[in-house]
Formats: structure tokens, C-alpha cells, sequence
């Protein structure tokens, strides 16, 4: 009995104190949560009351907003020429590509605006669509005239799609119809798919404002709007009457213990907005934490409650252990528990990995994604910048055409004036021509008299017009025969008259202008005179070739006139010009010096071209001689050896004047170049005489070459060695012998030709042809046989 009462003793305190710890741990707990409760209760209390009186507020406001919505969406649908449904669909689904409602209403307008402008004048950004795509896929214009602005947009794309165009085509007409269009591409595909998707999204999600509702909103907005005019009315009468104590409580708050009352009421009421804040957001995880505590008070830990499955299993852990620490068995309700605990934290650490691993696939994905978004969107940007740059190309090409028309019509309008002025030329043309027929013949005070009488002039003012015109006809012809006088007297004037008149002209500028200096003065004043007398008269040479000597003779007396004339002319100018101005004394002199000196070089010229003359027709006339000897005597005669050397003498004779001519012009040249001018002379004609000396002629033959020099032959002549022309010699010789009692007469026949002094061309010729007959006479007579 003893042993079972101490074993029922040891049992039952066994039994109490497996139960007590943890009742007291339970207890302790239970105090511990309903204390949590009351605390997050009270402050959630509180929270919640101020949150009430600020819902209450902000419910006015939101409704407010809900209604400045359903207006604005109204509005924007109204310009957008679209029901208020379809463009708030259209609106939600813009919104997941960057576009807002207030940007895409724009796109809409734009896009009425291009259909309209097309449907009105057949032209705008829509013209190359209907001109290019249209045809190609069937679509007309009237197909868009009744459609909403989203509809019009999506056909227009659906047709841009069927004609298969890159997306760089699609860009330029996206955005030649509105800027940013290019944004709706990936909606506006596939026939609008990705805006019908969202648009059923935005529906299902309840975001979608019906038209009744939109309607209340506008009608809530008037009202609300009329209730802020009747509380603002309300507020000016009731500030009316407040208006005395609002100033007596403005002098109340000027006042320094007001205003650090007021600081102090400020920090209570953020303290106070702090806490409220602070309040509320205990009591929301006051409410997470009740609903939490509570299921699993309900149901145990859940799968995934990591932290409550541990708190609950180290509970049940800690039972067991004194179980068995007592040499009691677990019971199978806790061993049970503890199992499932041991699966739901297996399970839910399981689970914890996998949403770990899920949420690094996320992320991984997310960044994916966001990389791809941002590629995309950068292909996009650059497609946006390509389209715009095409755009940009595209109005610079449309402002370069409406520049280029409008210069074509102004081109066009200024061909225009030009061919009227040319009309209105013509016209007033054929007028000036009827004008001169109708007073052809007339004289030119018939002519003045009709151009009156047309423009309907009295009879009494002709009268007075044609007496006007007979004074100044009088007074014109007068004056015509006075010029016509003083012209002839001028024309009249001889060259020295006319020289001496400008002369006086040209003094009398220089003495004229007062503020030159003398040396200038004097200098342009000897311009003057040396420009009144003229050089003297050069005589340019000879020319044989034309007229012969005699001619040339001619030509040098009248050339030695000529400078005669002038030099007598030159000296009566200057008498004159010396009697008028005697003051120019040293000018005169000078001129006078000047004068002698071009007469003497230029009289020493035509003497020496005379003497040129001379003996160039000496020699024609002795070499006439010499030929007519050689034909007639043989070369060999006397007569012909005679007159060849009086024409090489005279041949010397003009080298030798050539000579000293060439020296002279030489010697002309400044020093020291005259010297090496000189020397080229000499050097040049030095050999000249010698080689006319060396010059002879042996076609009758020639008992032997007296020196080295320069012998003429002609064809058929032959020269022999000195042996056969002493055999010749000796055959001769013999021949000759033989011959000499057959001649009559004999000895050589000697001619005297006298060769007067020539002084001009008359003489030369007299002296010429008596000295060939002279010749002659000697030649029949030498060639006489017996």
C-alpha cells in the first residue's frame, strides 16, 4: 500500500510537474498576448479615429478627383474623335508603351486631322499613303471618312502591314501622320492584337468608367463647382462679419507669446500626426499578427510559418524529453504532432529554397527582361532617330519643292508682267508710229502745233504757241549759223594756227593753277611747247628692188624737200610763239637748238643714203658693162677685166660705208657696251672686202690662178692640173701663131669711160645709158676683122 501510495505520490507529482512549467509558460504567454492586444488595440484605436476623420476628408477629395477624371477623359475622347470606352481602353493599353492619355488624344487629333486634310484637298502627309499603299491593298479613302480617331489609325497601319513594308518604311509613314505614333507600333500590329489584349485587361480589371458614370462626373463637377461659388459667397459674408475680430486676432498673433504658442501647437500637432502614423502602422501589424496567431492556434503552424512550426516544435520537443526523462512514454498525440511539425518545417524549408532559388530565377529573369526592354528600347530610339532624321530629309525635300513652286510661280507671274509690259511697249509703240505717220512731212513746228491741237488745245493758245515757236525757231537758226561760222573759221586754221592756239590753251592752265611748285610749273610748261613742234621727217633707207637707183634718187631729193619744208615751218612757229611770249625766252632757245640738230642728222642721213644710191648705180651700170664685155669679148679681153674691176672697187666702196654705219650705230650704245658692239661690228664685216677682193671669174678660162680666193664656175667648166695647162698653153700658143696674119688691125683695145659726179636721179640716168652706149661703140670696134 505504501509502495503504491509513493508510487501514485511520485506519479502524480510526476504528472504535475510535466504539466506545470509548461501551464505557467502557457499562462505567462496568454497574459503576455492579451496585454499585445490591449496595447495594439488601444493604439489602433486611436489610429483608426483620427484615420476616420481623415477618410472622411480624403473620401470628399477622391470623389472629387474621380469626377475631374471622368471630365478629363470626356474631353480628351471628344478630341480624340472616339467614345469614352474606346479611349479609355486605348489610353490603358498606351500606357504599357510610354504613352499618356494626354499624348495619345494628340496622336488621334493629328491623325483626323491628316484624313480630313486628304478628304478635303488631295493633299497633306496622307497623300503619298493613298498615292503608294492604298493601291496596292485595296483601301480607299472613303473607308476612313467615317471612322473614330483609333480606328482610322488602325486601318492605317493594317494597310501599311499588308503592303509589307521594313520597319524603317513603317517609322517614316507612322510618323509623317503624328510625332511618337512609332511608340504604338507593337499595339498597332497584327491588326491591333496587343490593344485588344489590354483593352479586355483594363475591362475585366473594372478600370473602364461607363458613360452614365462619366456623365455623373460632369454633372458632380457642376454641382460641386456651384456649391465652391455658394461656399465661397457664404465665406465672403461670413469674412464680413468677422472681419473686426479677424483684425483684433491679427493683432493677437503679432503678438510674440501668440506666435511661441503657436510653435509649441505646431510641434504638438506633428507629434500628434507622428504618433497617429506610428499607431496605424502597429495596429496593421497588430491585425497581421492576430489573424496569424490565431490560425495557428486553430490549425497549428502553416507550411512556410518557419519561425511558429520551430517555436511549436522546440515546445512539444521539450514535453517529450521530460517524458521520457521521467521514464514515461510520449504520448502519441505529441509524438504525432511533433512528426508533422518535423514534415511542415522539412516542407517548408524546402519551400524556402525553392522560393530563394524562384526568386533569384525572377530576378535573373527580371534582369533579362529589363535588358531586353532596354535593347528594345534603344532599337526603338534608334528607329525613332532614323525616322525622324527620314522625316527631317522628307520636309527638307517638301520645303525645297513649295520653295522651288513658289519661285516657279513667281517666275510665272514675273513672265507674266514681262509680257504685258512688252504689250504695253508694243502698244504705245504702234501709238509712237501712228504719232509719226500723222505728222510725217511736217515741220517740226507742224509737228508741235498737231501734238496741242490733239490734246485739245483752244485756237487762241495755238495762235500763241505757234508765235512762241517762231521766236525760238529765229533764235535756234541764229544760234545754228554762229557755231556753223566759228566751226568753219576753225576748220579753216592751218596746222602752225591750230598748234599756236592750243599752245596758248595749254599755258594758260599751267598759269592757271597757283599752288604748284615752280619746277613742276616749268616743266610741264617745256611739255607744252615740245609737243606744239614736231619731229623732223625721217627718211627710212633705200630699196632697190623697187624703181631701181634712179628711182630711189627721186625718192631722196623728196625726202631732203620734205625736211626742208618742215625745218622752215619748225623756225616760222617758233618766231611766232617767241614774239607772243618772250617771257619763254630759255624755252625758245632750247627748241630752237633741238631743231638744228634734228635737220643737220637727219640731212647727214639722206646724203649718205644719196651716196648709197650713187654707187649702188655704178655698179649696176659697171656690171652691166662687164656682162655685155664678157658676152661680147670673152672674159679674157681687157675690156671685161676692166670694167669687173671697177665694179668690185665699187662693191668695196659699199662695204666700206656699210662698215663705218654699223660702227657708228655701235658706237651709239652706252659705254661700256659700245665697245663689245663695236668689236661684233668688226668682227662681223672685217673679212667682207677681202672676200669681195678674192672674188673672180674665169669661165673663158685662165692661164693660171694668181692667189687663193673664190672663183665662179658653171656647168660643163672643168679645172686642169698645171701639167695639162702647160700643154694647153703650147697648143694655144701655136693656134694663135698661126691665126695672127688673118686679123686686120691689131693690138688691144683700150676704153676711157668717165664717170661724172651724179647728184641725182635724172644724171644717173643720163650718165648710165651714155656710158653703155659708150661701151658698145668700143666693142663693135674692138671685135672688127680684117
Amino acid at each position: 500500500m505504501a509502495n503504491s501510495l509513493g508510487t501514485l505520490t511520485l506519479d502524480l507529482i510526476a504528472k504535475i510537474g510535466g504539466f506545470t512549467g509548461p501551464l505557467d509558460q502557457a499562462s505567462r504567454r496568454s497574459q503576455k498576448w492579451a496585454a499585445d492586444i490591449k496595447k495594439h488595440a488601444a493604439v489602433a484605436g486611436q489610429a483608426i479615429a483620427a484615420a476616420s476623420a481623415v477618410a472622411a476628408a480624403a473620401g470628399v477629395a477622391w470623389v472629387k478627383s474621380t469626377a475631374e477624371t471622368a471630365t478629363e477623359v470626356a474631353r480628351l475622347a471628344q478630341i480624340s474623335n472616339a467614345g469614352t470606352a474606346e479611349f479609355q481602353k486605348a489610353a490603358f493599353a498606351a500606357q504599357s508603351v510610354g504613352i499618356e492619355q494626354d499624348k495619345l488624344a494628340d496622336i488621334y487629333k493629328d491623325v483626323n486631322d491628316r484624313v480630313g486634310e486628304f478628304l478635303q484637298t488631295g493633299a497633306g502627309p496622307m497623300k503619298d499613303f493613298f498615292e503608294n499603299i492604298a493601291p496596292l491593298v485595296g483601301v480607299t479613302a472613303e473607308e476612313f471618312r467615317a471612322l473614330s480617331g483609333p480606328q482610322a489609325l488602325g486601318l492605317y497601319v493594317e494597310s501599311l502591314e499588308k503592303a509589307g513594308l521594313s520597319q524603317q518604311e513603317l517609322t517614316f509613314y507612322l510618323e509623317a501622320m503624328a510625332s511618337d505614333t512609332t511608340a504604338l507600333i507593337p499595339l498597332l500590329r497584327d491588326g491591333g492584337k496587343g490593344m485588344a489584349d489590354l483593352a479586355t485587361e483594363a475591362e475585366n480589371l473594372g478600370l473602364i468608367l461607363s458613360d452614365e458614370t462619366i456623365a455623373a462626373a460632369k454633372q458632380f463637377n457642376q454641382d460641386f463647382d456651384t456649391l465652391g461659388r455658394i461656399a465661397g459667397s457664404v465665406g465672403q459674408k461670413v469674412a464680413a462679419e468677422l472681419l473686426p475680430e479677424l483684425a483684433e486676432l491679427t493683432k493677437t498673433l503679432k503678438d510674440p507669446a501668440t506666435a511661441d504658442a503657436a510653435a509649441k501647437l505646431a510641434s504638438a500637432v506633428v507629434t500628434s500626426f507622428n504618433t497617429m502614423v506610428t499607431g496605424v502602422r502597429e495596429a496593421v501589424g497588430f491585425i497581421t499578427w492576430a489573424s496569424e496567431s490565431i490560425a495557428a492556434a486553430l490549425d497549428g503552424p502553416a507550411i512556410g510559418d518557419i519561425i511558429r512550426i520551430e517555436d511549436r516544435l522546440d515546445y512539444l520537443t521539450n514535453i517529450a524529453t521530460k517524458y521520457q526523462e521521467a521514464g514515461r512514454a510520449v504520448p502519441a498525440r505529441i509524438s504525432a504532432e511533433i512528426d508533422e511539425l518535423n514534415h511542415k518545417l522539412e516542407a517548408s524549408l524546402q519551400l524556402q529554397q525553392e522560393a530563394q532559388l524562384a526568386a533569384a530565377a525572377a530576378e535573373k529573369a527580371a534582369l533579362a527582361k529589363a535588358a531586353a526592354e532596354k535593347k528594345a528600347g534603344e532599337e526603338q530610339a534608334a528607329a525613332n532617330e532614323r525616322a525622324r532624321k527620314e522625316r527631317a530629309e522628307q520636309l527638307k525635300l517638301e520645303a525645297a519643292a513649295e520653295e522651288a513652286r513658289k519661285k516657279s510661280e513667281k517666275a510665272a507671274e514675273e513672265a507674266a508682267k514681262a509680257a504685258q509690259r512688252r504689250a504695253d511697249a508694243i502698244i504705245q509703240e504702234i501709238a509712237a508710229l501712228d504719232q509719226q505717220v500723222a505728222v510725217l512731212g511736217m515741220s517740226t513746228k507742224e509737228q508741235a502745233l498737231y501734238r496741242l491741237e490733239t490734246e485739245g488745245a483752244t485756237k487762241a493758245q495755238l495762235e500763241q504757241a505757234s508765235a512762241l515757236l517762231d521766236t525760238i525757231d529765229a533764235f535756234e537758226k541764229q544760234q545754228r549759223q554762229q557755231e556753223a561760222y566759228r566751226a568753219l573759221v576753225a576748220d579753216l586754221r592751218t596746222e602752225e594756227e591750230q598748234l599756236t592756239d592750243q599752245l596758248k590753251e595749254r599755258l594758260r592752265i599751267i598759269e592757271a593753277m597757283p599752288d604748284i611748285p615752280e619746277g613742276e610749273r616749268r616743266e610741264q610748261t617745256r611739255r607744252a611747247v615740245d609737243a606744239v613742234f614736231s619731229d623732223a621727217p625721217e627718211f627710212g633707207g633705200i630699196d632697190a628692188t623697187i624703181g631701181g637707183p634712179a628711182g630711189e634718187l627721186m625718192k631722196i631729193d623728196d625726202a631732203q624737200e620734205e625736211l626742208e619744208e618742215w625745218y622752215a615751218s619748225q623756225l616760222e612757229l617758233l618766231e611766232k610763239s617767241r614774239q607772243e611770249r618772250a617771257d619763254l625766252n630759255a624755252e625758245w632757245d632750247a627748241q630752237e637748238l633741238d631743231l638744228a640738230r634734228q635737220h643737220h642728222e637727219q640731212l647727214a642721213n639722206i646724203e649718205k643714203n644719196r651716196q648709197l644710191v650713187q654707187l649702188s648705180a655704178a655698179e649696176s651700170t659697171f656690171g652691166s658693162l662687164a656682162e655685155m664685155a664678157r658676152t661680147y669679148a670673152g672674159e679674157s679681153s681687157g675690156i671685161y677685166r676692166a670694167l669687173f674691176a671697177v665694179e668690185k672697187g665699187i662693191a668695196i666702196a659699199r662695204a666700206a660705208i656699210a662698215i663705218q654705219e654699223g660702227i657708228a650705230l655701235a658706237a651709239a650704245n652706252p659705254f661700256p657696251l659700245n665697245l663689245a658692239a663695236m668689236a661684233s661690228v668688226a668682227a662681223a664685216t672685217g673679212s667682207l672686202v677681202g672676200n669681195i677682193a678674192a672674188i673672180g671669174q674665169a669661165h673663158d678660162g685662165i692661164m693660171s690662178v694668181p692667189k687663193s680666193g673664190t672663183w665662179n664656175l658653171e656647168k660643163g667648166e672643168r679645172v686642169t692640173t698645171a701639167e695639162t695647162s702647160a700643154k694647153l698653153d703650147a697648143t694655144l700658143e701655136r693656134v694663135q701663131a698661126g691665126m695672127a696674119g688673118g686679123r686686120r688691125g691689131g693690138g688691144p683695145t683700150n676704153i676711157t669711160i668717165n664717170q661724172p659726179n651724179v647728184t641725182n636721179a635724172r644724171e644717173a640716168r643720163d650718165s648710165s645709158a651714155a656710158t653703155q652706149r659708150a661701151v658698145s661703140r668700143a666693142m663693135r670696134g674692138g671685135m672688127r676683122y680684117d
